[in-house]
C-alpha cells in the first residue's frame, strides 16, 4: 500500500509540472464586494429619447439633432463604489517548494477541492491583477478542512470584458499547491462605471465612449471603453473630443476622434492607443468637448457630458463648451478655472504693476454655482500689460490657478481689458534735497561754499496728465538763525543740471547757473511738441556730481562785507511744477 501512495506522489509531481501558470500585469482597483439583486443586473441606462435622439435618419443627412435638455435616469446600481475591481494574489515562489511526508501524502482519488466564488465589481476597462486574484475566493477547503491562503493558487484563465456595463462571469482554476488538486468555480462579475467620463450617442440609446480612471499604488491610468447600449454598426452619432492637460492649459495632448464614420469600437480603439502613449499623473486633467452629429461645429455647451458620481451619471459643465476634471487620488475633481468671467476695469496712469497686482481679482467673476470653497481655490498673476497710456484702453495677460485638495494646481491665461485714467503731473520726489554747508568763516571776503553729501540731489517729475508742456521753478526763503537773525543777501546756487531720464525728448534747461531767491527761478521745462501728449512717465534731473563728499552742483554764496551772527542758519527751498493746462504743482 504505501508502494501505491508512492506512486500516486510521483503521479502529482509530473501533473504539476503540466499545469501551466498564468502571470498577468494588469492593474487592479479595489471596491466594496456587493451581490446585486437580479433585479439591478438587469437594469439598463435608460435616455429620454425626447431631449436627445437625432432625426432617425440623421445618419445620411445633415438635419439638427433634436433640441433641449438631455436626462439621464439612474443606472443599474446604487452602490457607493468608486473603481470597483477586486482581485487576489499567490506568491509564485510556493511552487519550489518539495512535497515531503506531511497529512496529504495518504491522499486517495477520492480526495475533493471545493472553495466559494466572491461576487466582484469592477470598473469599466479594469482587470484583475495576480497579485489578487486569491480574494475571488473564499472558503477553501480540502476534504472539509480549511486551506490556508498561502497554500493554494487562482488562476484566471480568460480576463473579463469590461468594455460594457453589465453582468457575466469569468472561470477560474484553485489550486492546492502541495498535492496540485484542483477545482474549477464561475465567479459573477458585475461591470460599474467606476470613475468614468462620456459622452453619448444621438441617434441611439448608447455611449460614444467612455474613458475611465483607475487609481492603483502606482498612480492613475485612463482607459476607454464601449460603455452602455448598442452602438450604430460603422457610424458613431455624437463628437466626443478628449485633451489631456499637464500643469497647465496650454500643455495640451488631444485625444484624437477623426471622424463620425466609424465603429464606436474603433473610436475606443483608437483613444487606447493614444492613452497607452502618456504617461498620467495625479493632477493632471482631463478636458471633453462634444460637437453635434449633424452639426458638426455645434458645441453641447455641457449638455453631453457626463461624469459619475457614486455609479450615478451626472452632468457638471451646463453651459461651458469644454469640461475639466483633474485626476487625484479621490477619482474626478471638477475644474472651474475655464469658467470665470472678466470685467474691464479703470486704472490709473500712473499706477504701477504691483498697484495692478494687488486689483487683479477684480478682473474676474464667480458665476453662482462656484461654492466658498472652490473661490478660496484660486491665485491671479500678473504676466504682463500694455503701456498705460491715458485715455486708451489697454489689455493685460493674467495666469489664473485653481489648487486642488492643497496639492495640485492646474493654471490657464486669461487677457483682460482696462482703461487708462488721465492722471496726474507732480514733482514726485526730491531725493537728497537737504543740504548741509557746514561752518561759515567771519569774513569780509566773497564766499562761496559748496555743500557737503554723498549723493547728487535729484529731482523727479512724473506727468500721466494732459498737459502739453510743464515747467520747475525754486525759490527760496532769507536765511535765519534761532534768534531770528538773518544772513542778509546770502543765496543758493544751482548748476550742472543733466537728465538722467525722461520720458519726453524735449527737455530743457534755461541757464547753466541758477540763483536762487525769493523770486521763483526756472530750473527745467519741458517743452510742447507734436508728440508732447504721448510722452507719458517720469523725468528725472540730476544736480552736479559728488567730488570728495561735495555736491559740485549746489553752492552757498555770501556776498563780500555780509556780517555773520553767530548761530545757525537755516532755509527752506521751495520747488514748483506748473503745467500747460496747468494740472497742479507740488511743492
Amino acid at each position: 500500500m504505501k508502494r501505491n501512495v508512492l506512486i500516486t506522489v510521483l503521479c502529482l509531481i509530473i501533473i504539476r509540472y503540466l499545469v501551466p501558470s498564468t502571470i498577468m500585469f494588469a492593474e487592479t482597483i479595489d471596491s466594496s464586494i456587493t451581490q446585486r439583486t437580479s433585479e439591478d443586473s438587469n437594469s439598463f441606462l435608460k435616455l429620454d429619447e425626447n431631449y436627445f435622439t437625432e432625426s432617425e435618419h440623421a445618419v445620411n443627412q445633415s438635419t439638427d439633432e433634436s433640441q433641449g435638455i438631455i436626462d439621464l435616469p439612474t443606472s443599474s446600481t446604487g452602490n457607493d463604489n468608486s473603481d470597483g475591481e477586486s482581485s487576489g494574489s499567490y506568491d509564485e515562489g510556493e511552487e519550489d517548494r518539495s512535497i515531503q511526508e506531511s497529512e496529504y501524502n495518504h491522499l486517495s482519488s477520492e480526495d475533493v477541492l471545493t472553495a466559494e466564488a466572491v461576487p466582484q465589481m469592477i470598473g469599466l476597462g479594469g482587470k484583475f491583477s495576480e497579485e489578487r486574484l486569491r480574494d475571488l475566493v473564499t472558503n477553501v477547503r480540502l476534504n472539509g478542512d480549511e486551506v490556508k491562503r498561502e497554500e493554494f493558487k487562482v488562476i484566471l484563465l480568460d480576463q473579463p470584458n469590461t468594455s460594457l456595463l453589465g453582468n457575466q462571469q469569468v472561470q477560474i482554476t484553485v489550486v492546492h499547491l502541495e498535492t496540485q488538486i484542483e477545482t474549477q468555480i464561475h465567479v459573477p462579475i458585475e461591470v460599474i462605471w467606476g470613475h468614468s467620463i462620456f459622452s453619448r450617442e444621438a441617434a441611439t440609446d448608447a455611449s460614444t465612449g467612455v474613458i475611465s480612471l483607475h487609481i492603483s499604488d502606482t498612480g492613475p491610468s485612463l482607459v476607454a471603453s464601449e460603455g452602455f447600449g448598442n452602438a450604430w454598426g460603422n457610424q458613431v452619432t455624437s463628437r466626443p473630443n478628449f485633451s489631456i492637460y499637464h500643469k497647465k492649459y496650454s500643455n495640451r495632448t488631444p485625444i484624437p476622434f477623426f471622424t463620425v464614420n466609424q465603429p464606436r469600437t474603433s473610436v475606443v480603439q483608437t483613444w487606447n492607443d493614444t492613452l497607452n502613449n502618456i504617461d498620467i499623473e495625479f493632477g493632471d486633467v482631463i478636458g471633453l468637448s462634444v460637437n453635434r452629429f449633424a452639426v458638426a461645429n455645434q458645441n453641447y455647451n455641457g449638455a453631453n457630458t457626463w461624469v459619475t458620481r457614486n455609479e450615478e451619471p451626472v452632468r457638471e459643465a451646463i453651459g461651458w463648451p469644454e469640461a475639466l476634471y483633474m485626476m487625484t487620488e479621490n477619482g474626478f475633481q471638477l475644474m472651474r478655472v475655464n469658467q470665470l468671467t472678466t470685467n474691464k476695469l479703470t486704472i490709473e496712469a500712473s499706477d504701477t504693476p504691483e498697484e495692478i497686482g494687488q486689483r487683479l481679482s477684480e478682473f474676474f467673476n464667480f458665476h453662482e454655482e462656484f461654492t466658498e470653497q472652490e473661490k478660496g481655490e484660486f491665485t491671479f498673476e500678473l504676466i504682463s500689460f500694455d503701456t498705460l497710456l491715458p485715455g486708451n484702453e489697454g489689455k493685460a495677460v493674467v495666469l489664473v490657478t485653481q489648487k486642488k485638495e492643497n496639492m495640485y494646481s492646474f493654471s490657464m491665461e486669461y487677457e483682460v481689458s482696462y482703461i487708462v485714467e488721465s492722471g496726474q503731473l507732480e514733482i514726485s520726489e526730491i531725493a537728497h534735497g537737504n543740504f548741509d554747508f557746514g561752518e561759515v568763516q567771519k569774513t569780509s571776503r566773497r564766499q562761496e561754499i559748496s555743500a557737503k553729501g554723498e549723493f547728487s540731489p535729484k529731482i523727479k517729475v512724473t506727468d500721466f496728465s494732459n498737459a502739453s508742456q510743464w515747467s520747475v521753478y525754486a525759490s527760496m526763503s532769507p536765511f535765519l538763525n534761532e534768534k531770528n537773525q538773518e544772513l542778509s543777501e546770502a543765496s543758493i546756487t544751482l548748476k550742472d543740471l543733466k537728465v538722467i531720464e525722461s520720458a519726453s525728448t524735449s527737455i530743457s534747461f534755461p541757464k547753466k547757473e541758477i540763483l536762487l531767491g525769493e523770486t521763483p527761478q526756472l530750473i527745467v521745462s519741458r517743452d510742447a511738441s507734436e508728440n508732447s501728449k504721448d510722452e507719458y512717465g517720469k523725468t528725472i534731473i540730476q544736480i552736479g556730481e559728488v567730488e570728495n563728499h561735495s555736491l559740485t552742483g549746489v553752492s552757498l554764496i555770501i556776498p563780500a562785507n555780509t556780517p555773520v551772527d553767530v548761530g545757525d542758519y537755516q532755509t527752506t527751498i521751495a520747488w514748483e511744477l506748473v503745467g500747460d493746462p496747468t494740472m497742479g504743482g507740488k511743492r
